[in-house]
């Protein structure tokens, strides 16, 4: 677990704490500190140290394919062929799990991620579209159609994908954030406040949420409530010069 929290952590840090963890006595933290350097194969690194990391790659590669009847295995490969920039290794991963499931969502969404990061939305909507046939509740490809309408400048379409995410999956206060941000765009304010007072409801502590809260308010000449969130919003992080800032902005002069 704590090899995991390299992953946002700069490329510097992750080389130095994470290059040793390789050879780890544990089987399992080598493995898993091999998925987490998998970027790393994208800078220039000391020859020693890529061959390092090319073997422990191929032992992670290998631990996987023990299981290959299992489509999971083969989306743990395509993450780590894609965390590389080897398109065409991830893509032959991601196809040969929908080969063995073809109702796997997660296969669906990074497949057509990869094709979003190779400038193919065409072939990603086709993708998104496929896995819809058969999970037709999935708020994941809900959402991730949602945004290739986005970025296709497609937005009623977006907002009603959007919209399905949010409402398929109301745990997650981020499907809700984004659709609010688009019904924002659209210029339907008030809606964007309602989705968002509604999520803040279910989860009053998420930053994204209040933060929202507090600017679309604020934008809309709503001092009073803006005010009310932007308390809220230091009350949760009381540390964040963001937050400060805010509440000071709002704040009545004395």
């Amino acid at each position: 677990a704590a090899i995991r929290y390299l992953e946002i952590t700069d490329p510097q840090t992750v080389f130095r704490l994470g290059m040793p963890l390789l050879g780890d006595p544990v089987r399992t933290v080598r493995l898993e500190a091999a998925r987490t350097l998998a970027p790393l194969t994208t800078y220039e690194l000391p020859d020693t140290e890529r061959a390092r990391l090319d073997a422990a790659l191929d032992a992670y590669r290998a631990a996987q394919l023990v299981n290959a009847d299992r489509p999971e295995s083969h989306l743990n490969i395509g993450l780590v062929e894609t965390a590389q920039r080897k398109a065409a290794l991830a893509r032959t991963a991601y196809q040969t799990a929908l080969r063995l499931d073809p109702g796997f969502v997660p296969a669906y969404a990074n497949l057509a991620d990869l094709y979003r990061s190779l400038g193919a939305d065409a072939e990603g909507e086709a993708i998104l579209r496929a896995g819809l046939e058969v999970a037709p509740d999935s708020a994941d490809l809900h959402h991730s159609l949602g945004l290739l309408y986005i970025r296709a400048r497609r937005l009623e379409e977006a907002l009603g994908e959007l919209r399905l995410a949010a409402e398929l999956t109301p745990e997650n206060p981020r499907y809700a954030y984004v659709y609010a941000v688009a019904l924002k765009e659209t210029g339907d304010v008030p809606g964007a406040l309602e989705v968002l007072t509604d999520s803040y409801g279910r989860h009053p502590a998420n930053w994204d949420t209040l933060l929202a809260l507090v600017t679309f308010n604020r934008d809309a000449g709503n001092l009073a409530d803006a005010l009310n969130y932007a308390q809220a919003l230091r009350g949760r992080h009381p540390d964040d010069a963001e937050a400060a800032a805010l509440l000071h902005e709002l704040s009545p002069a004395p």
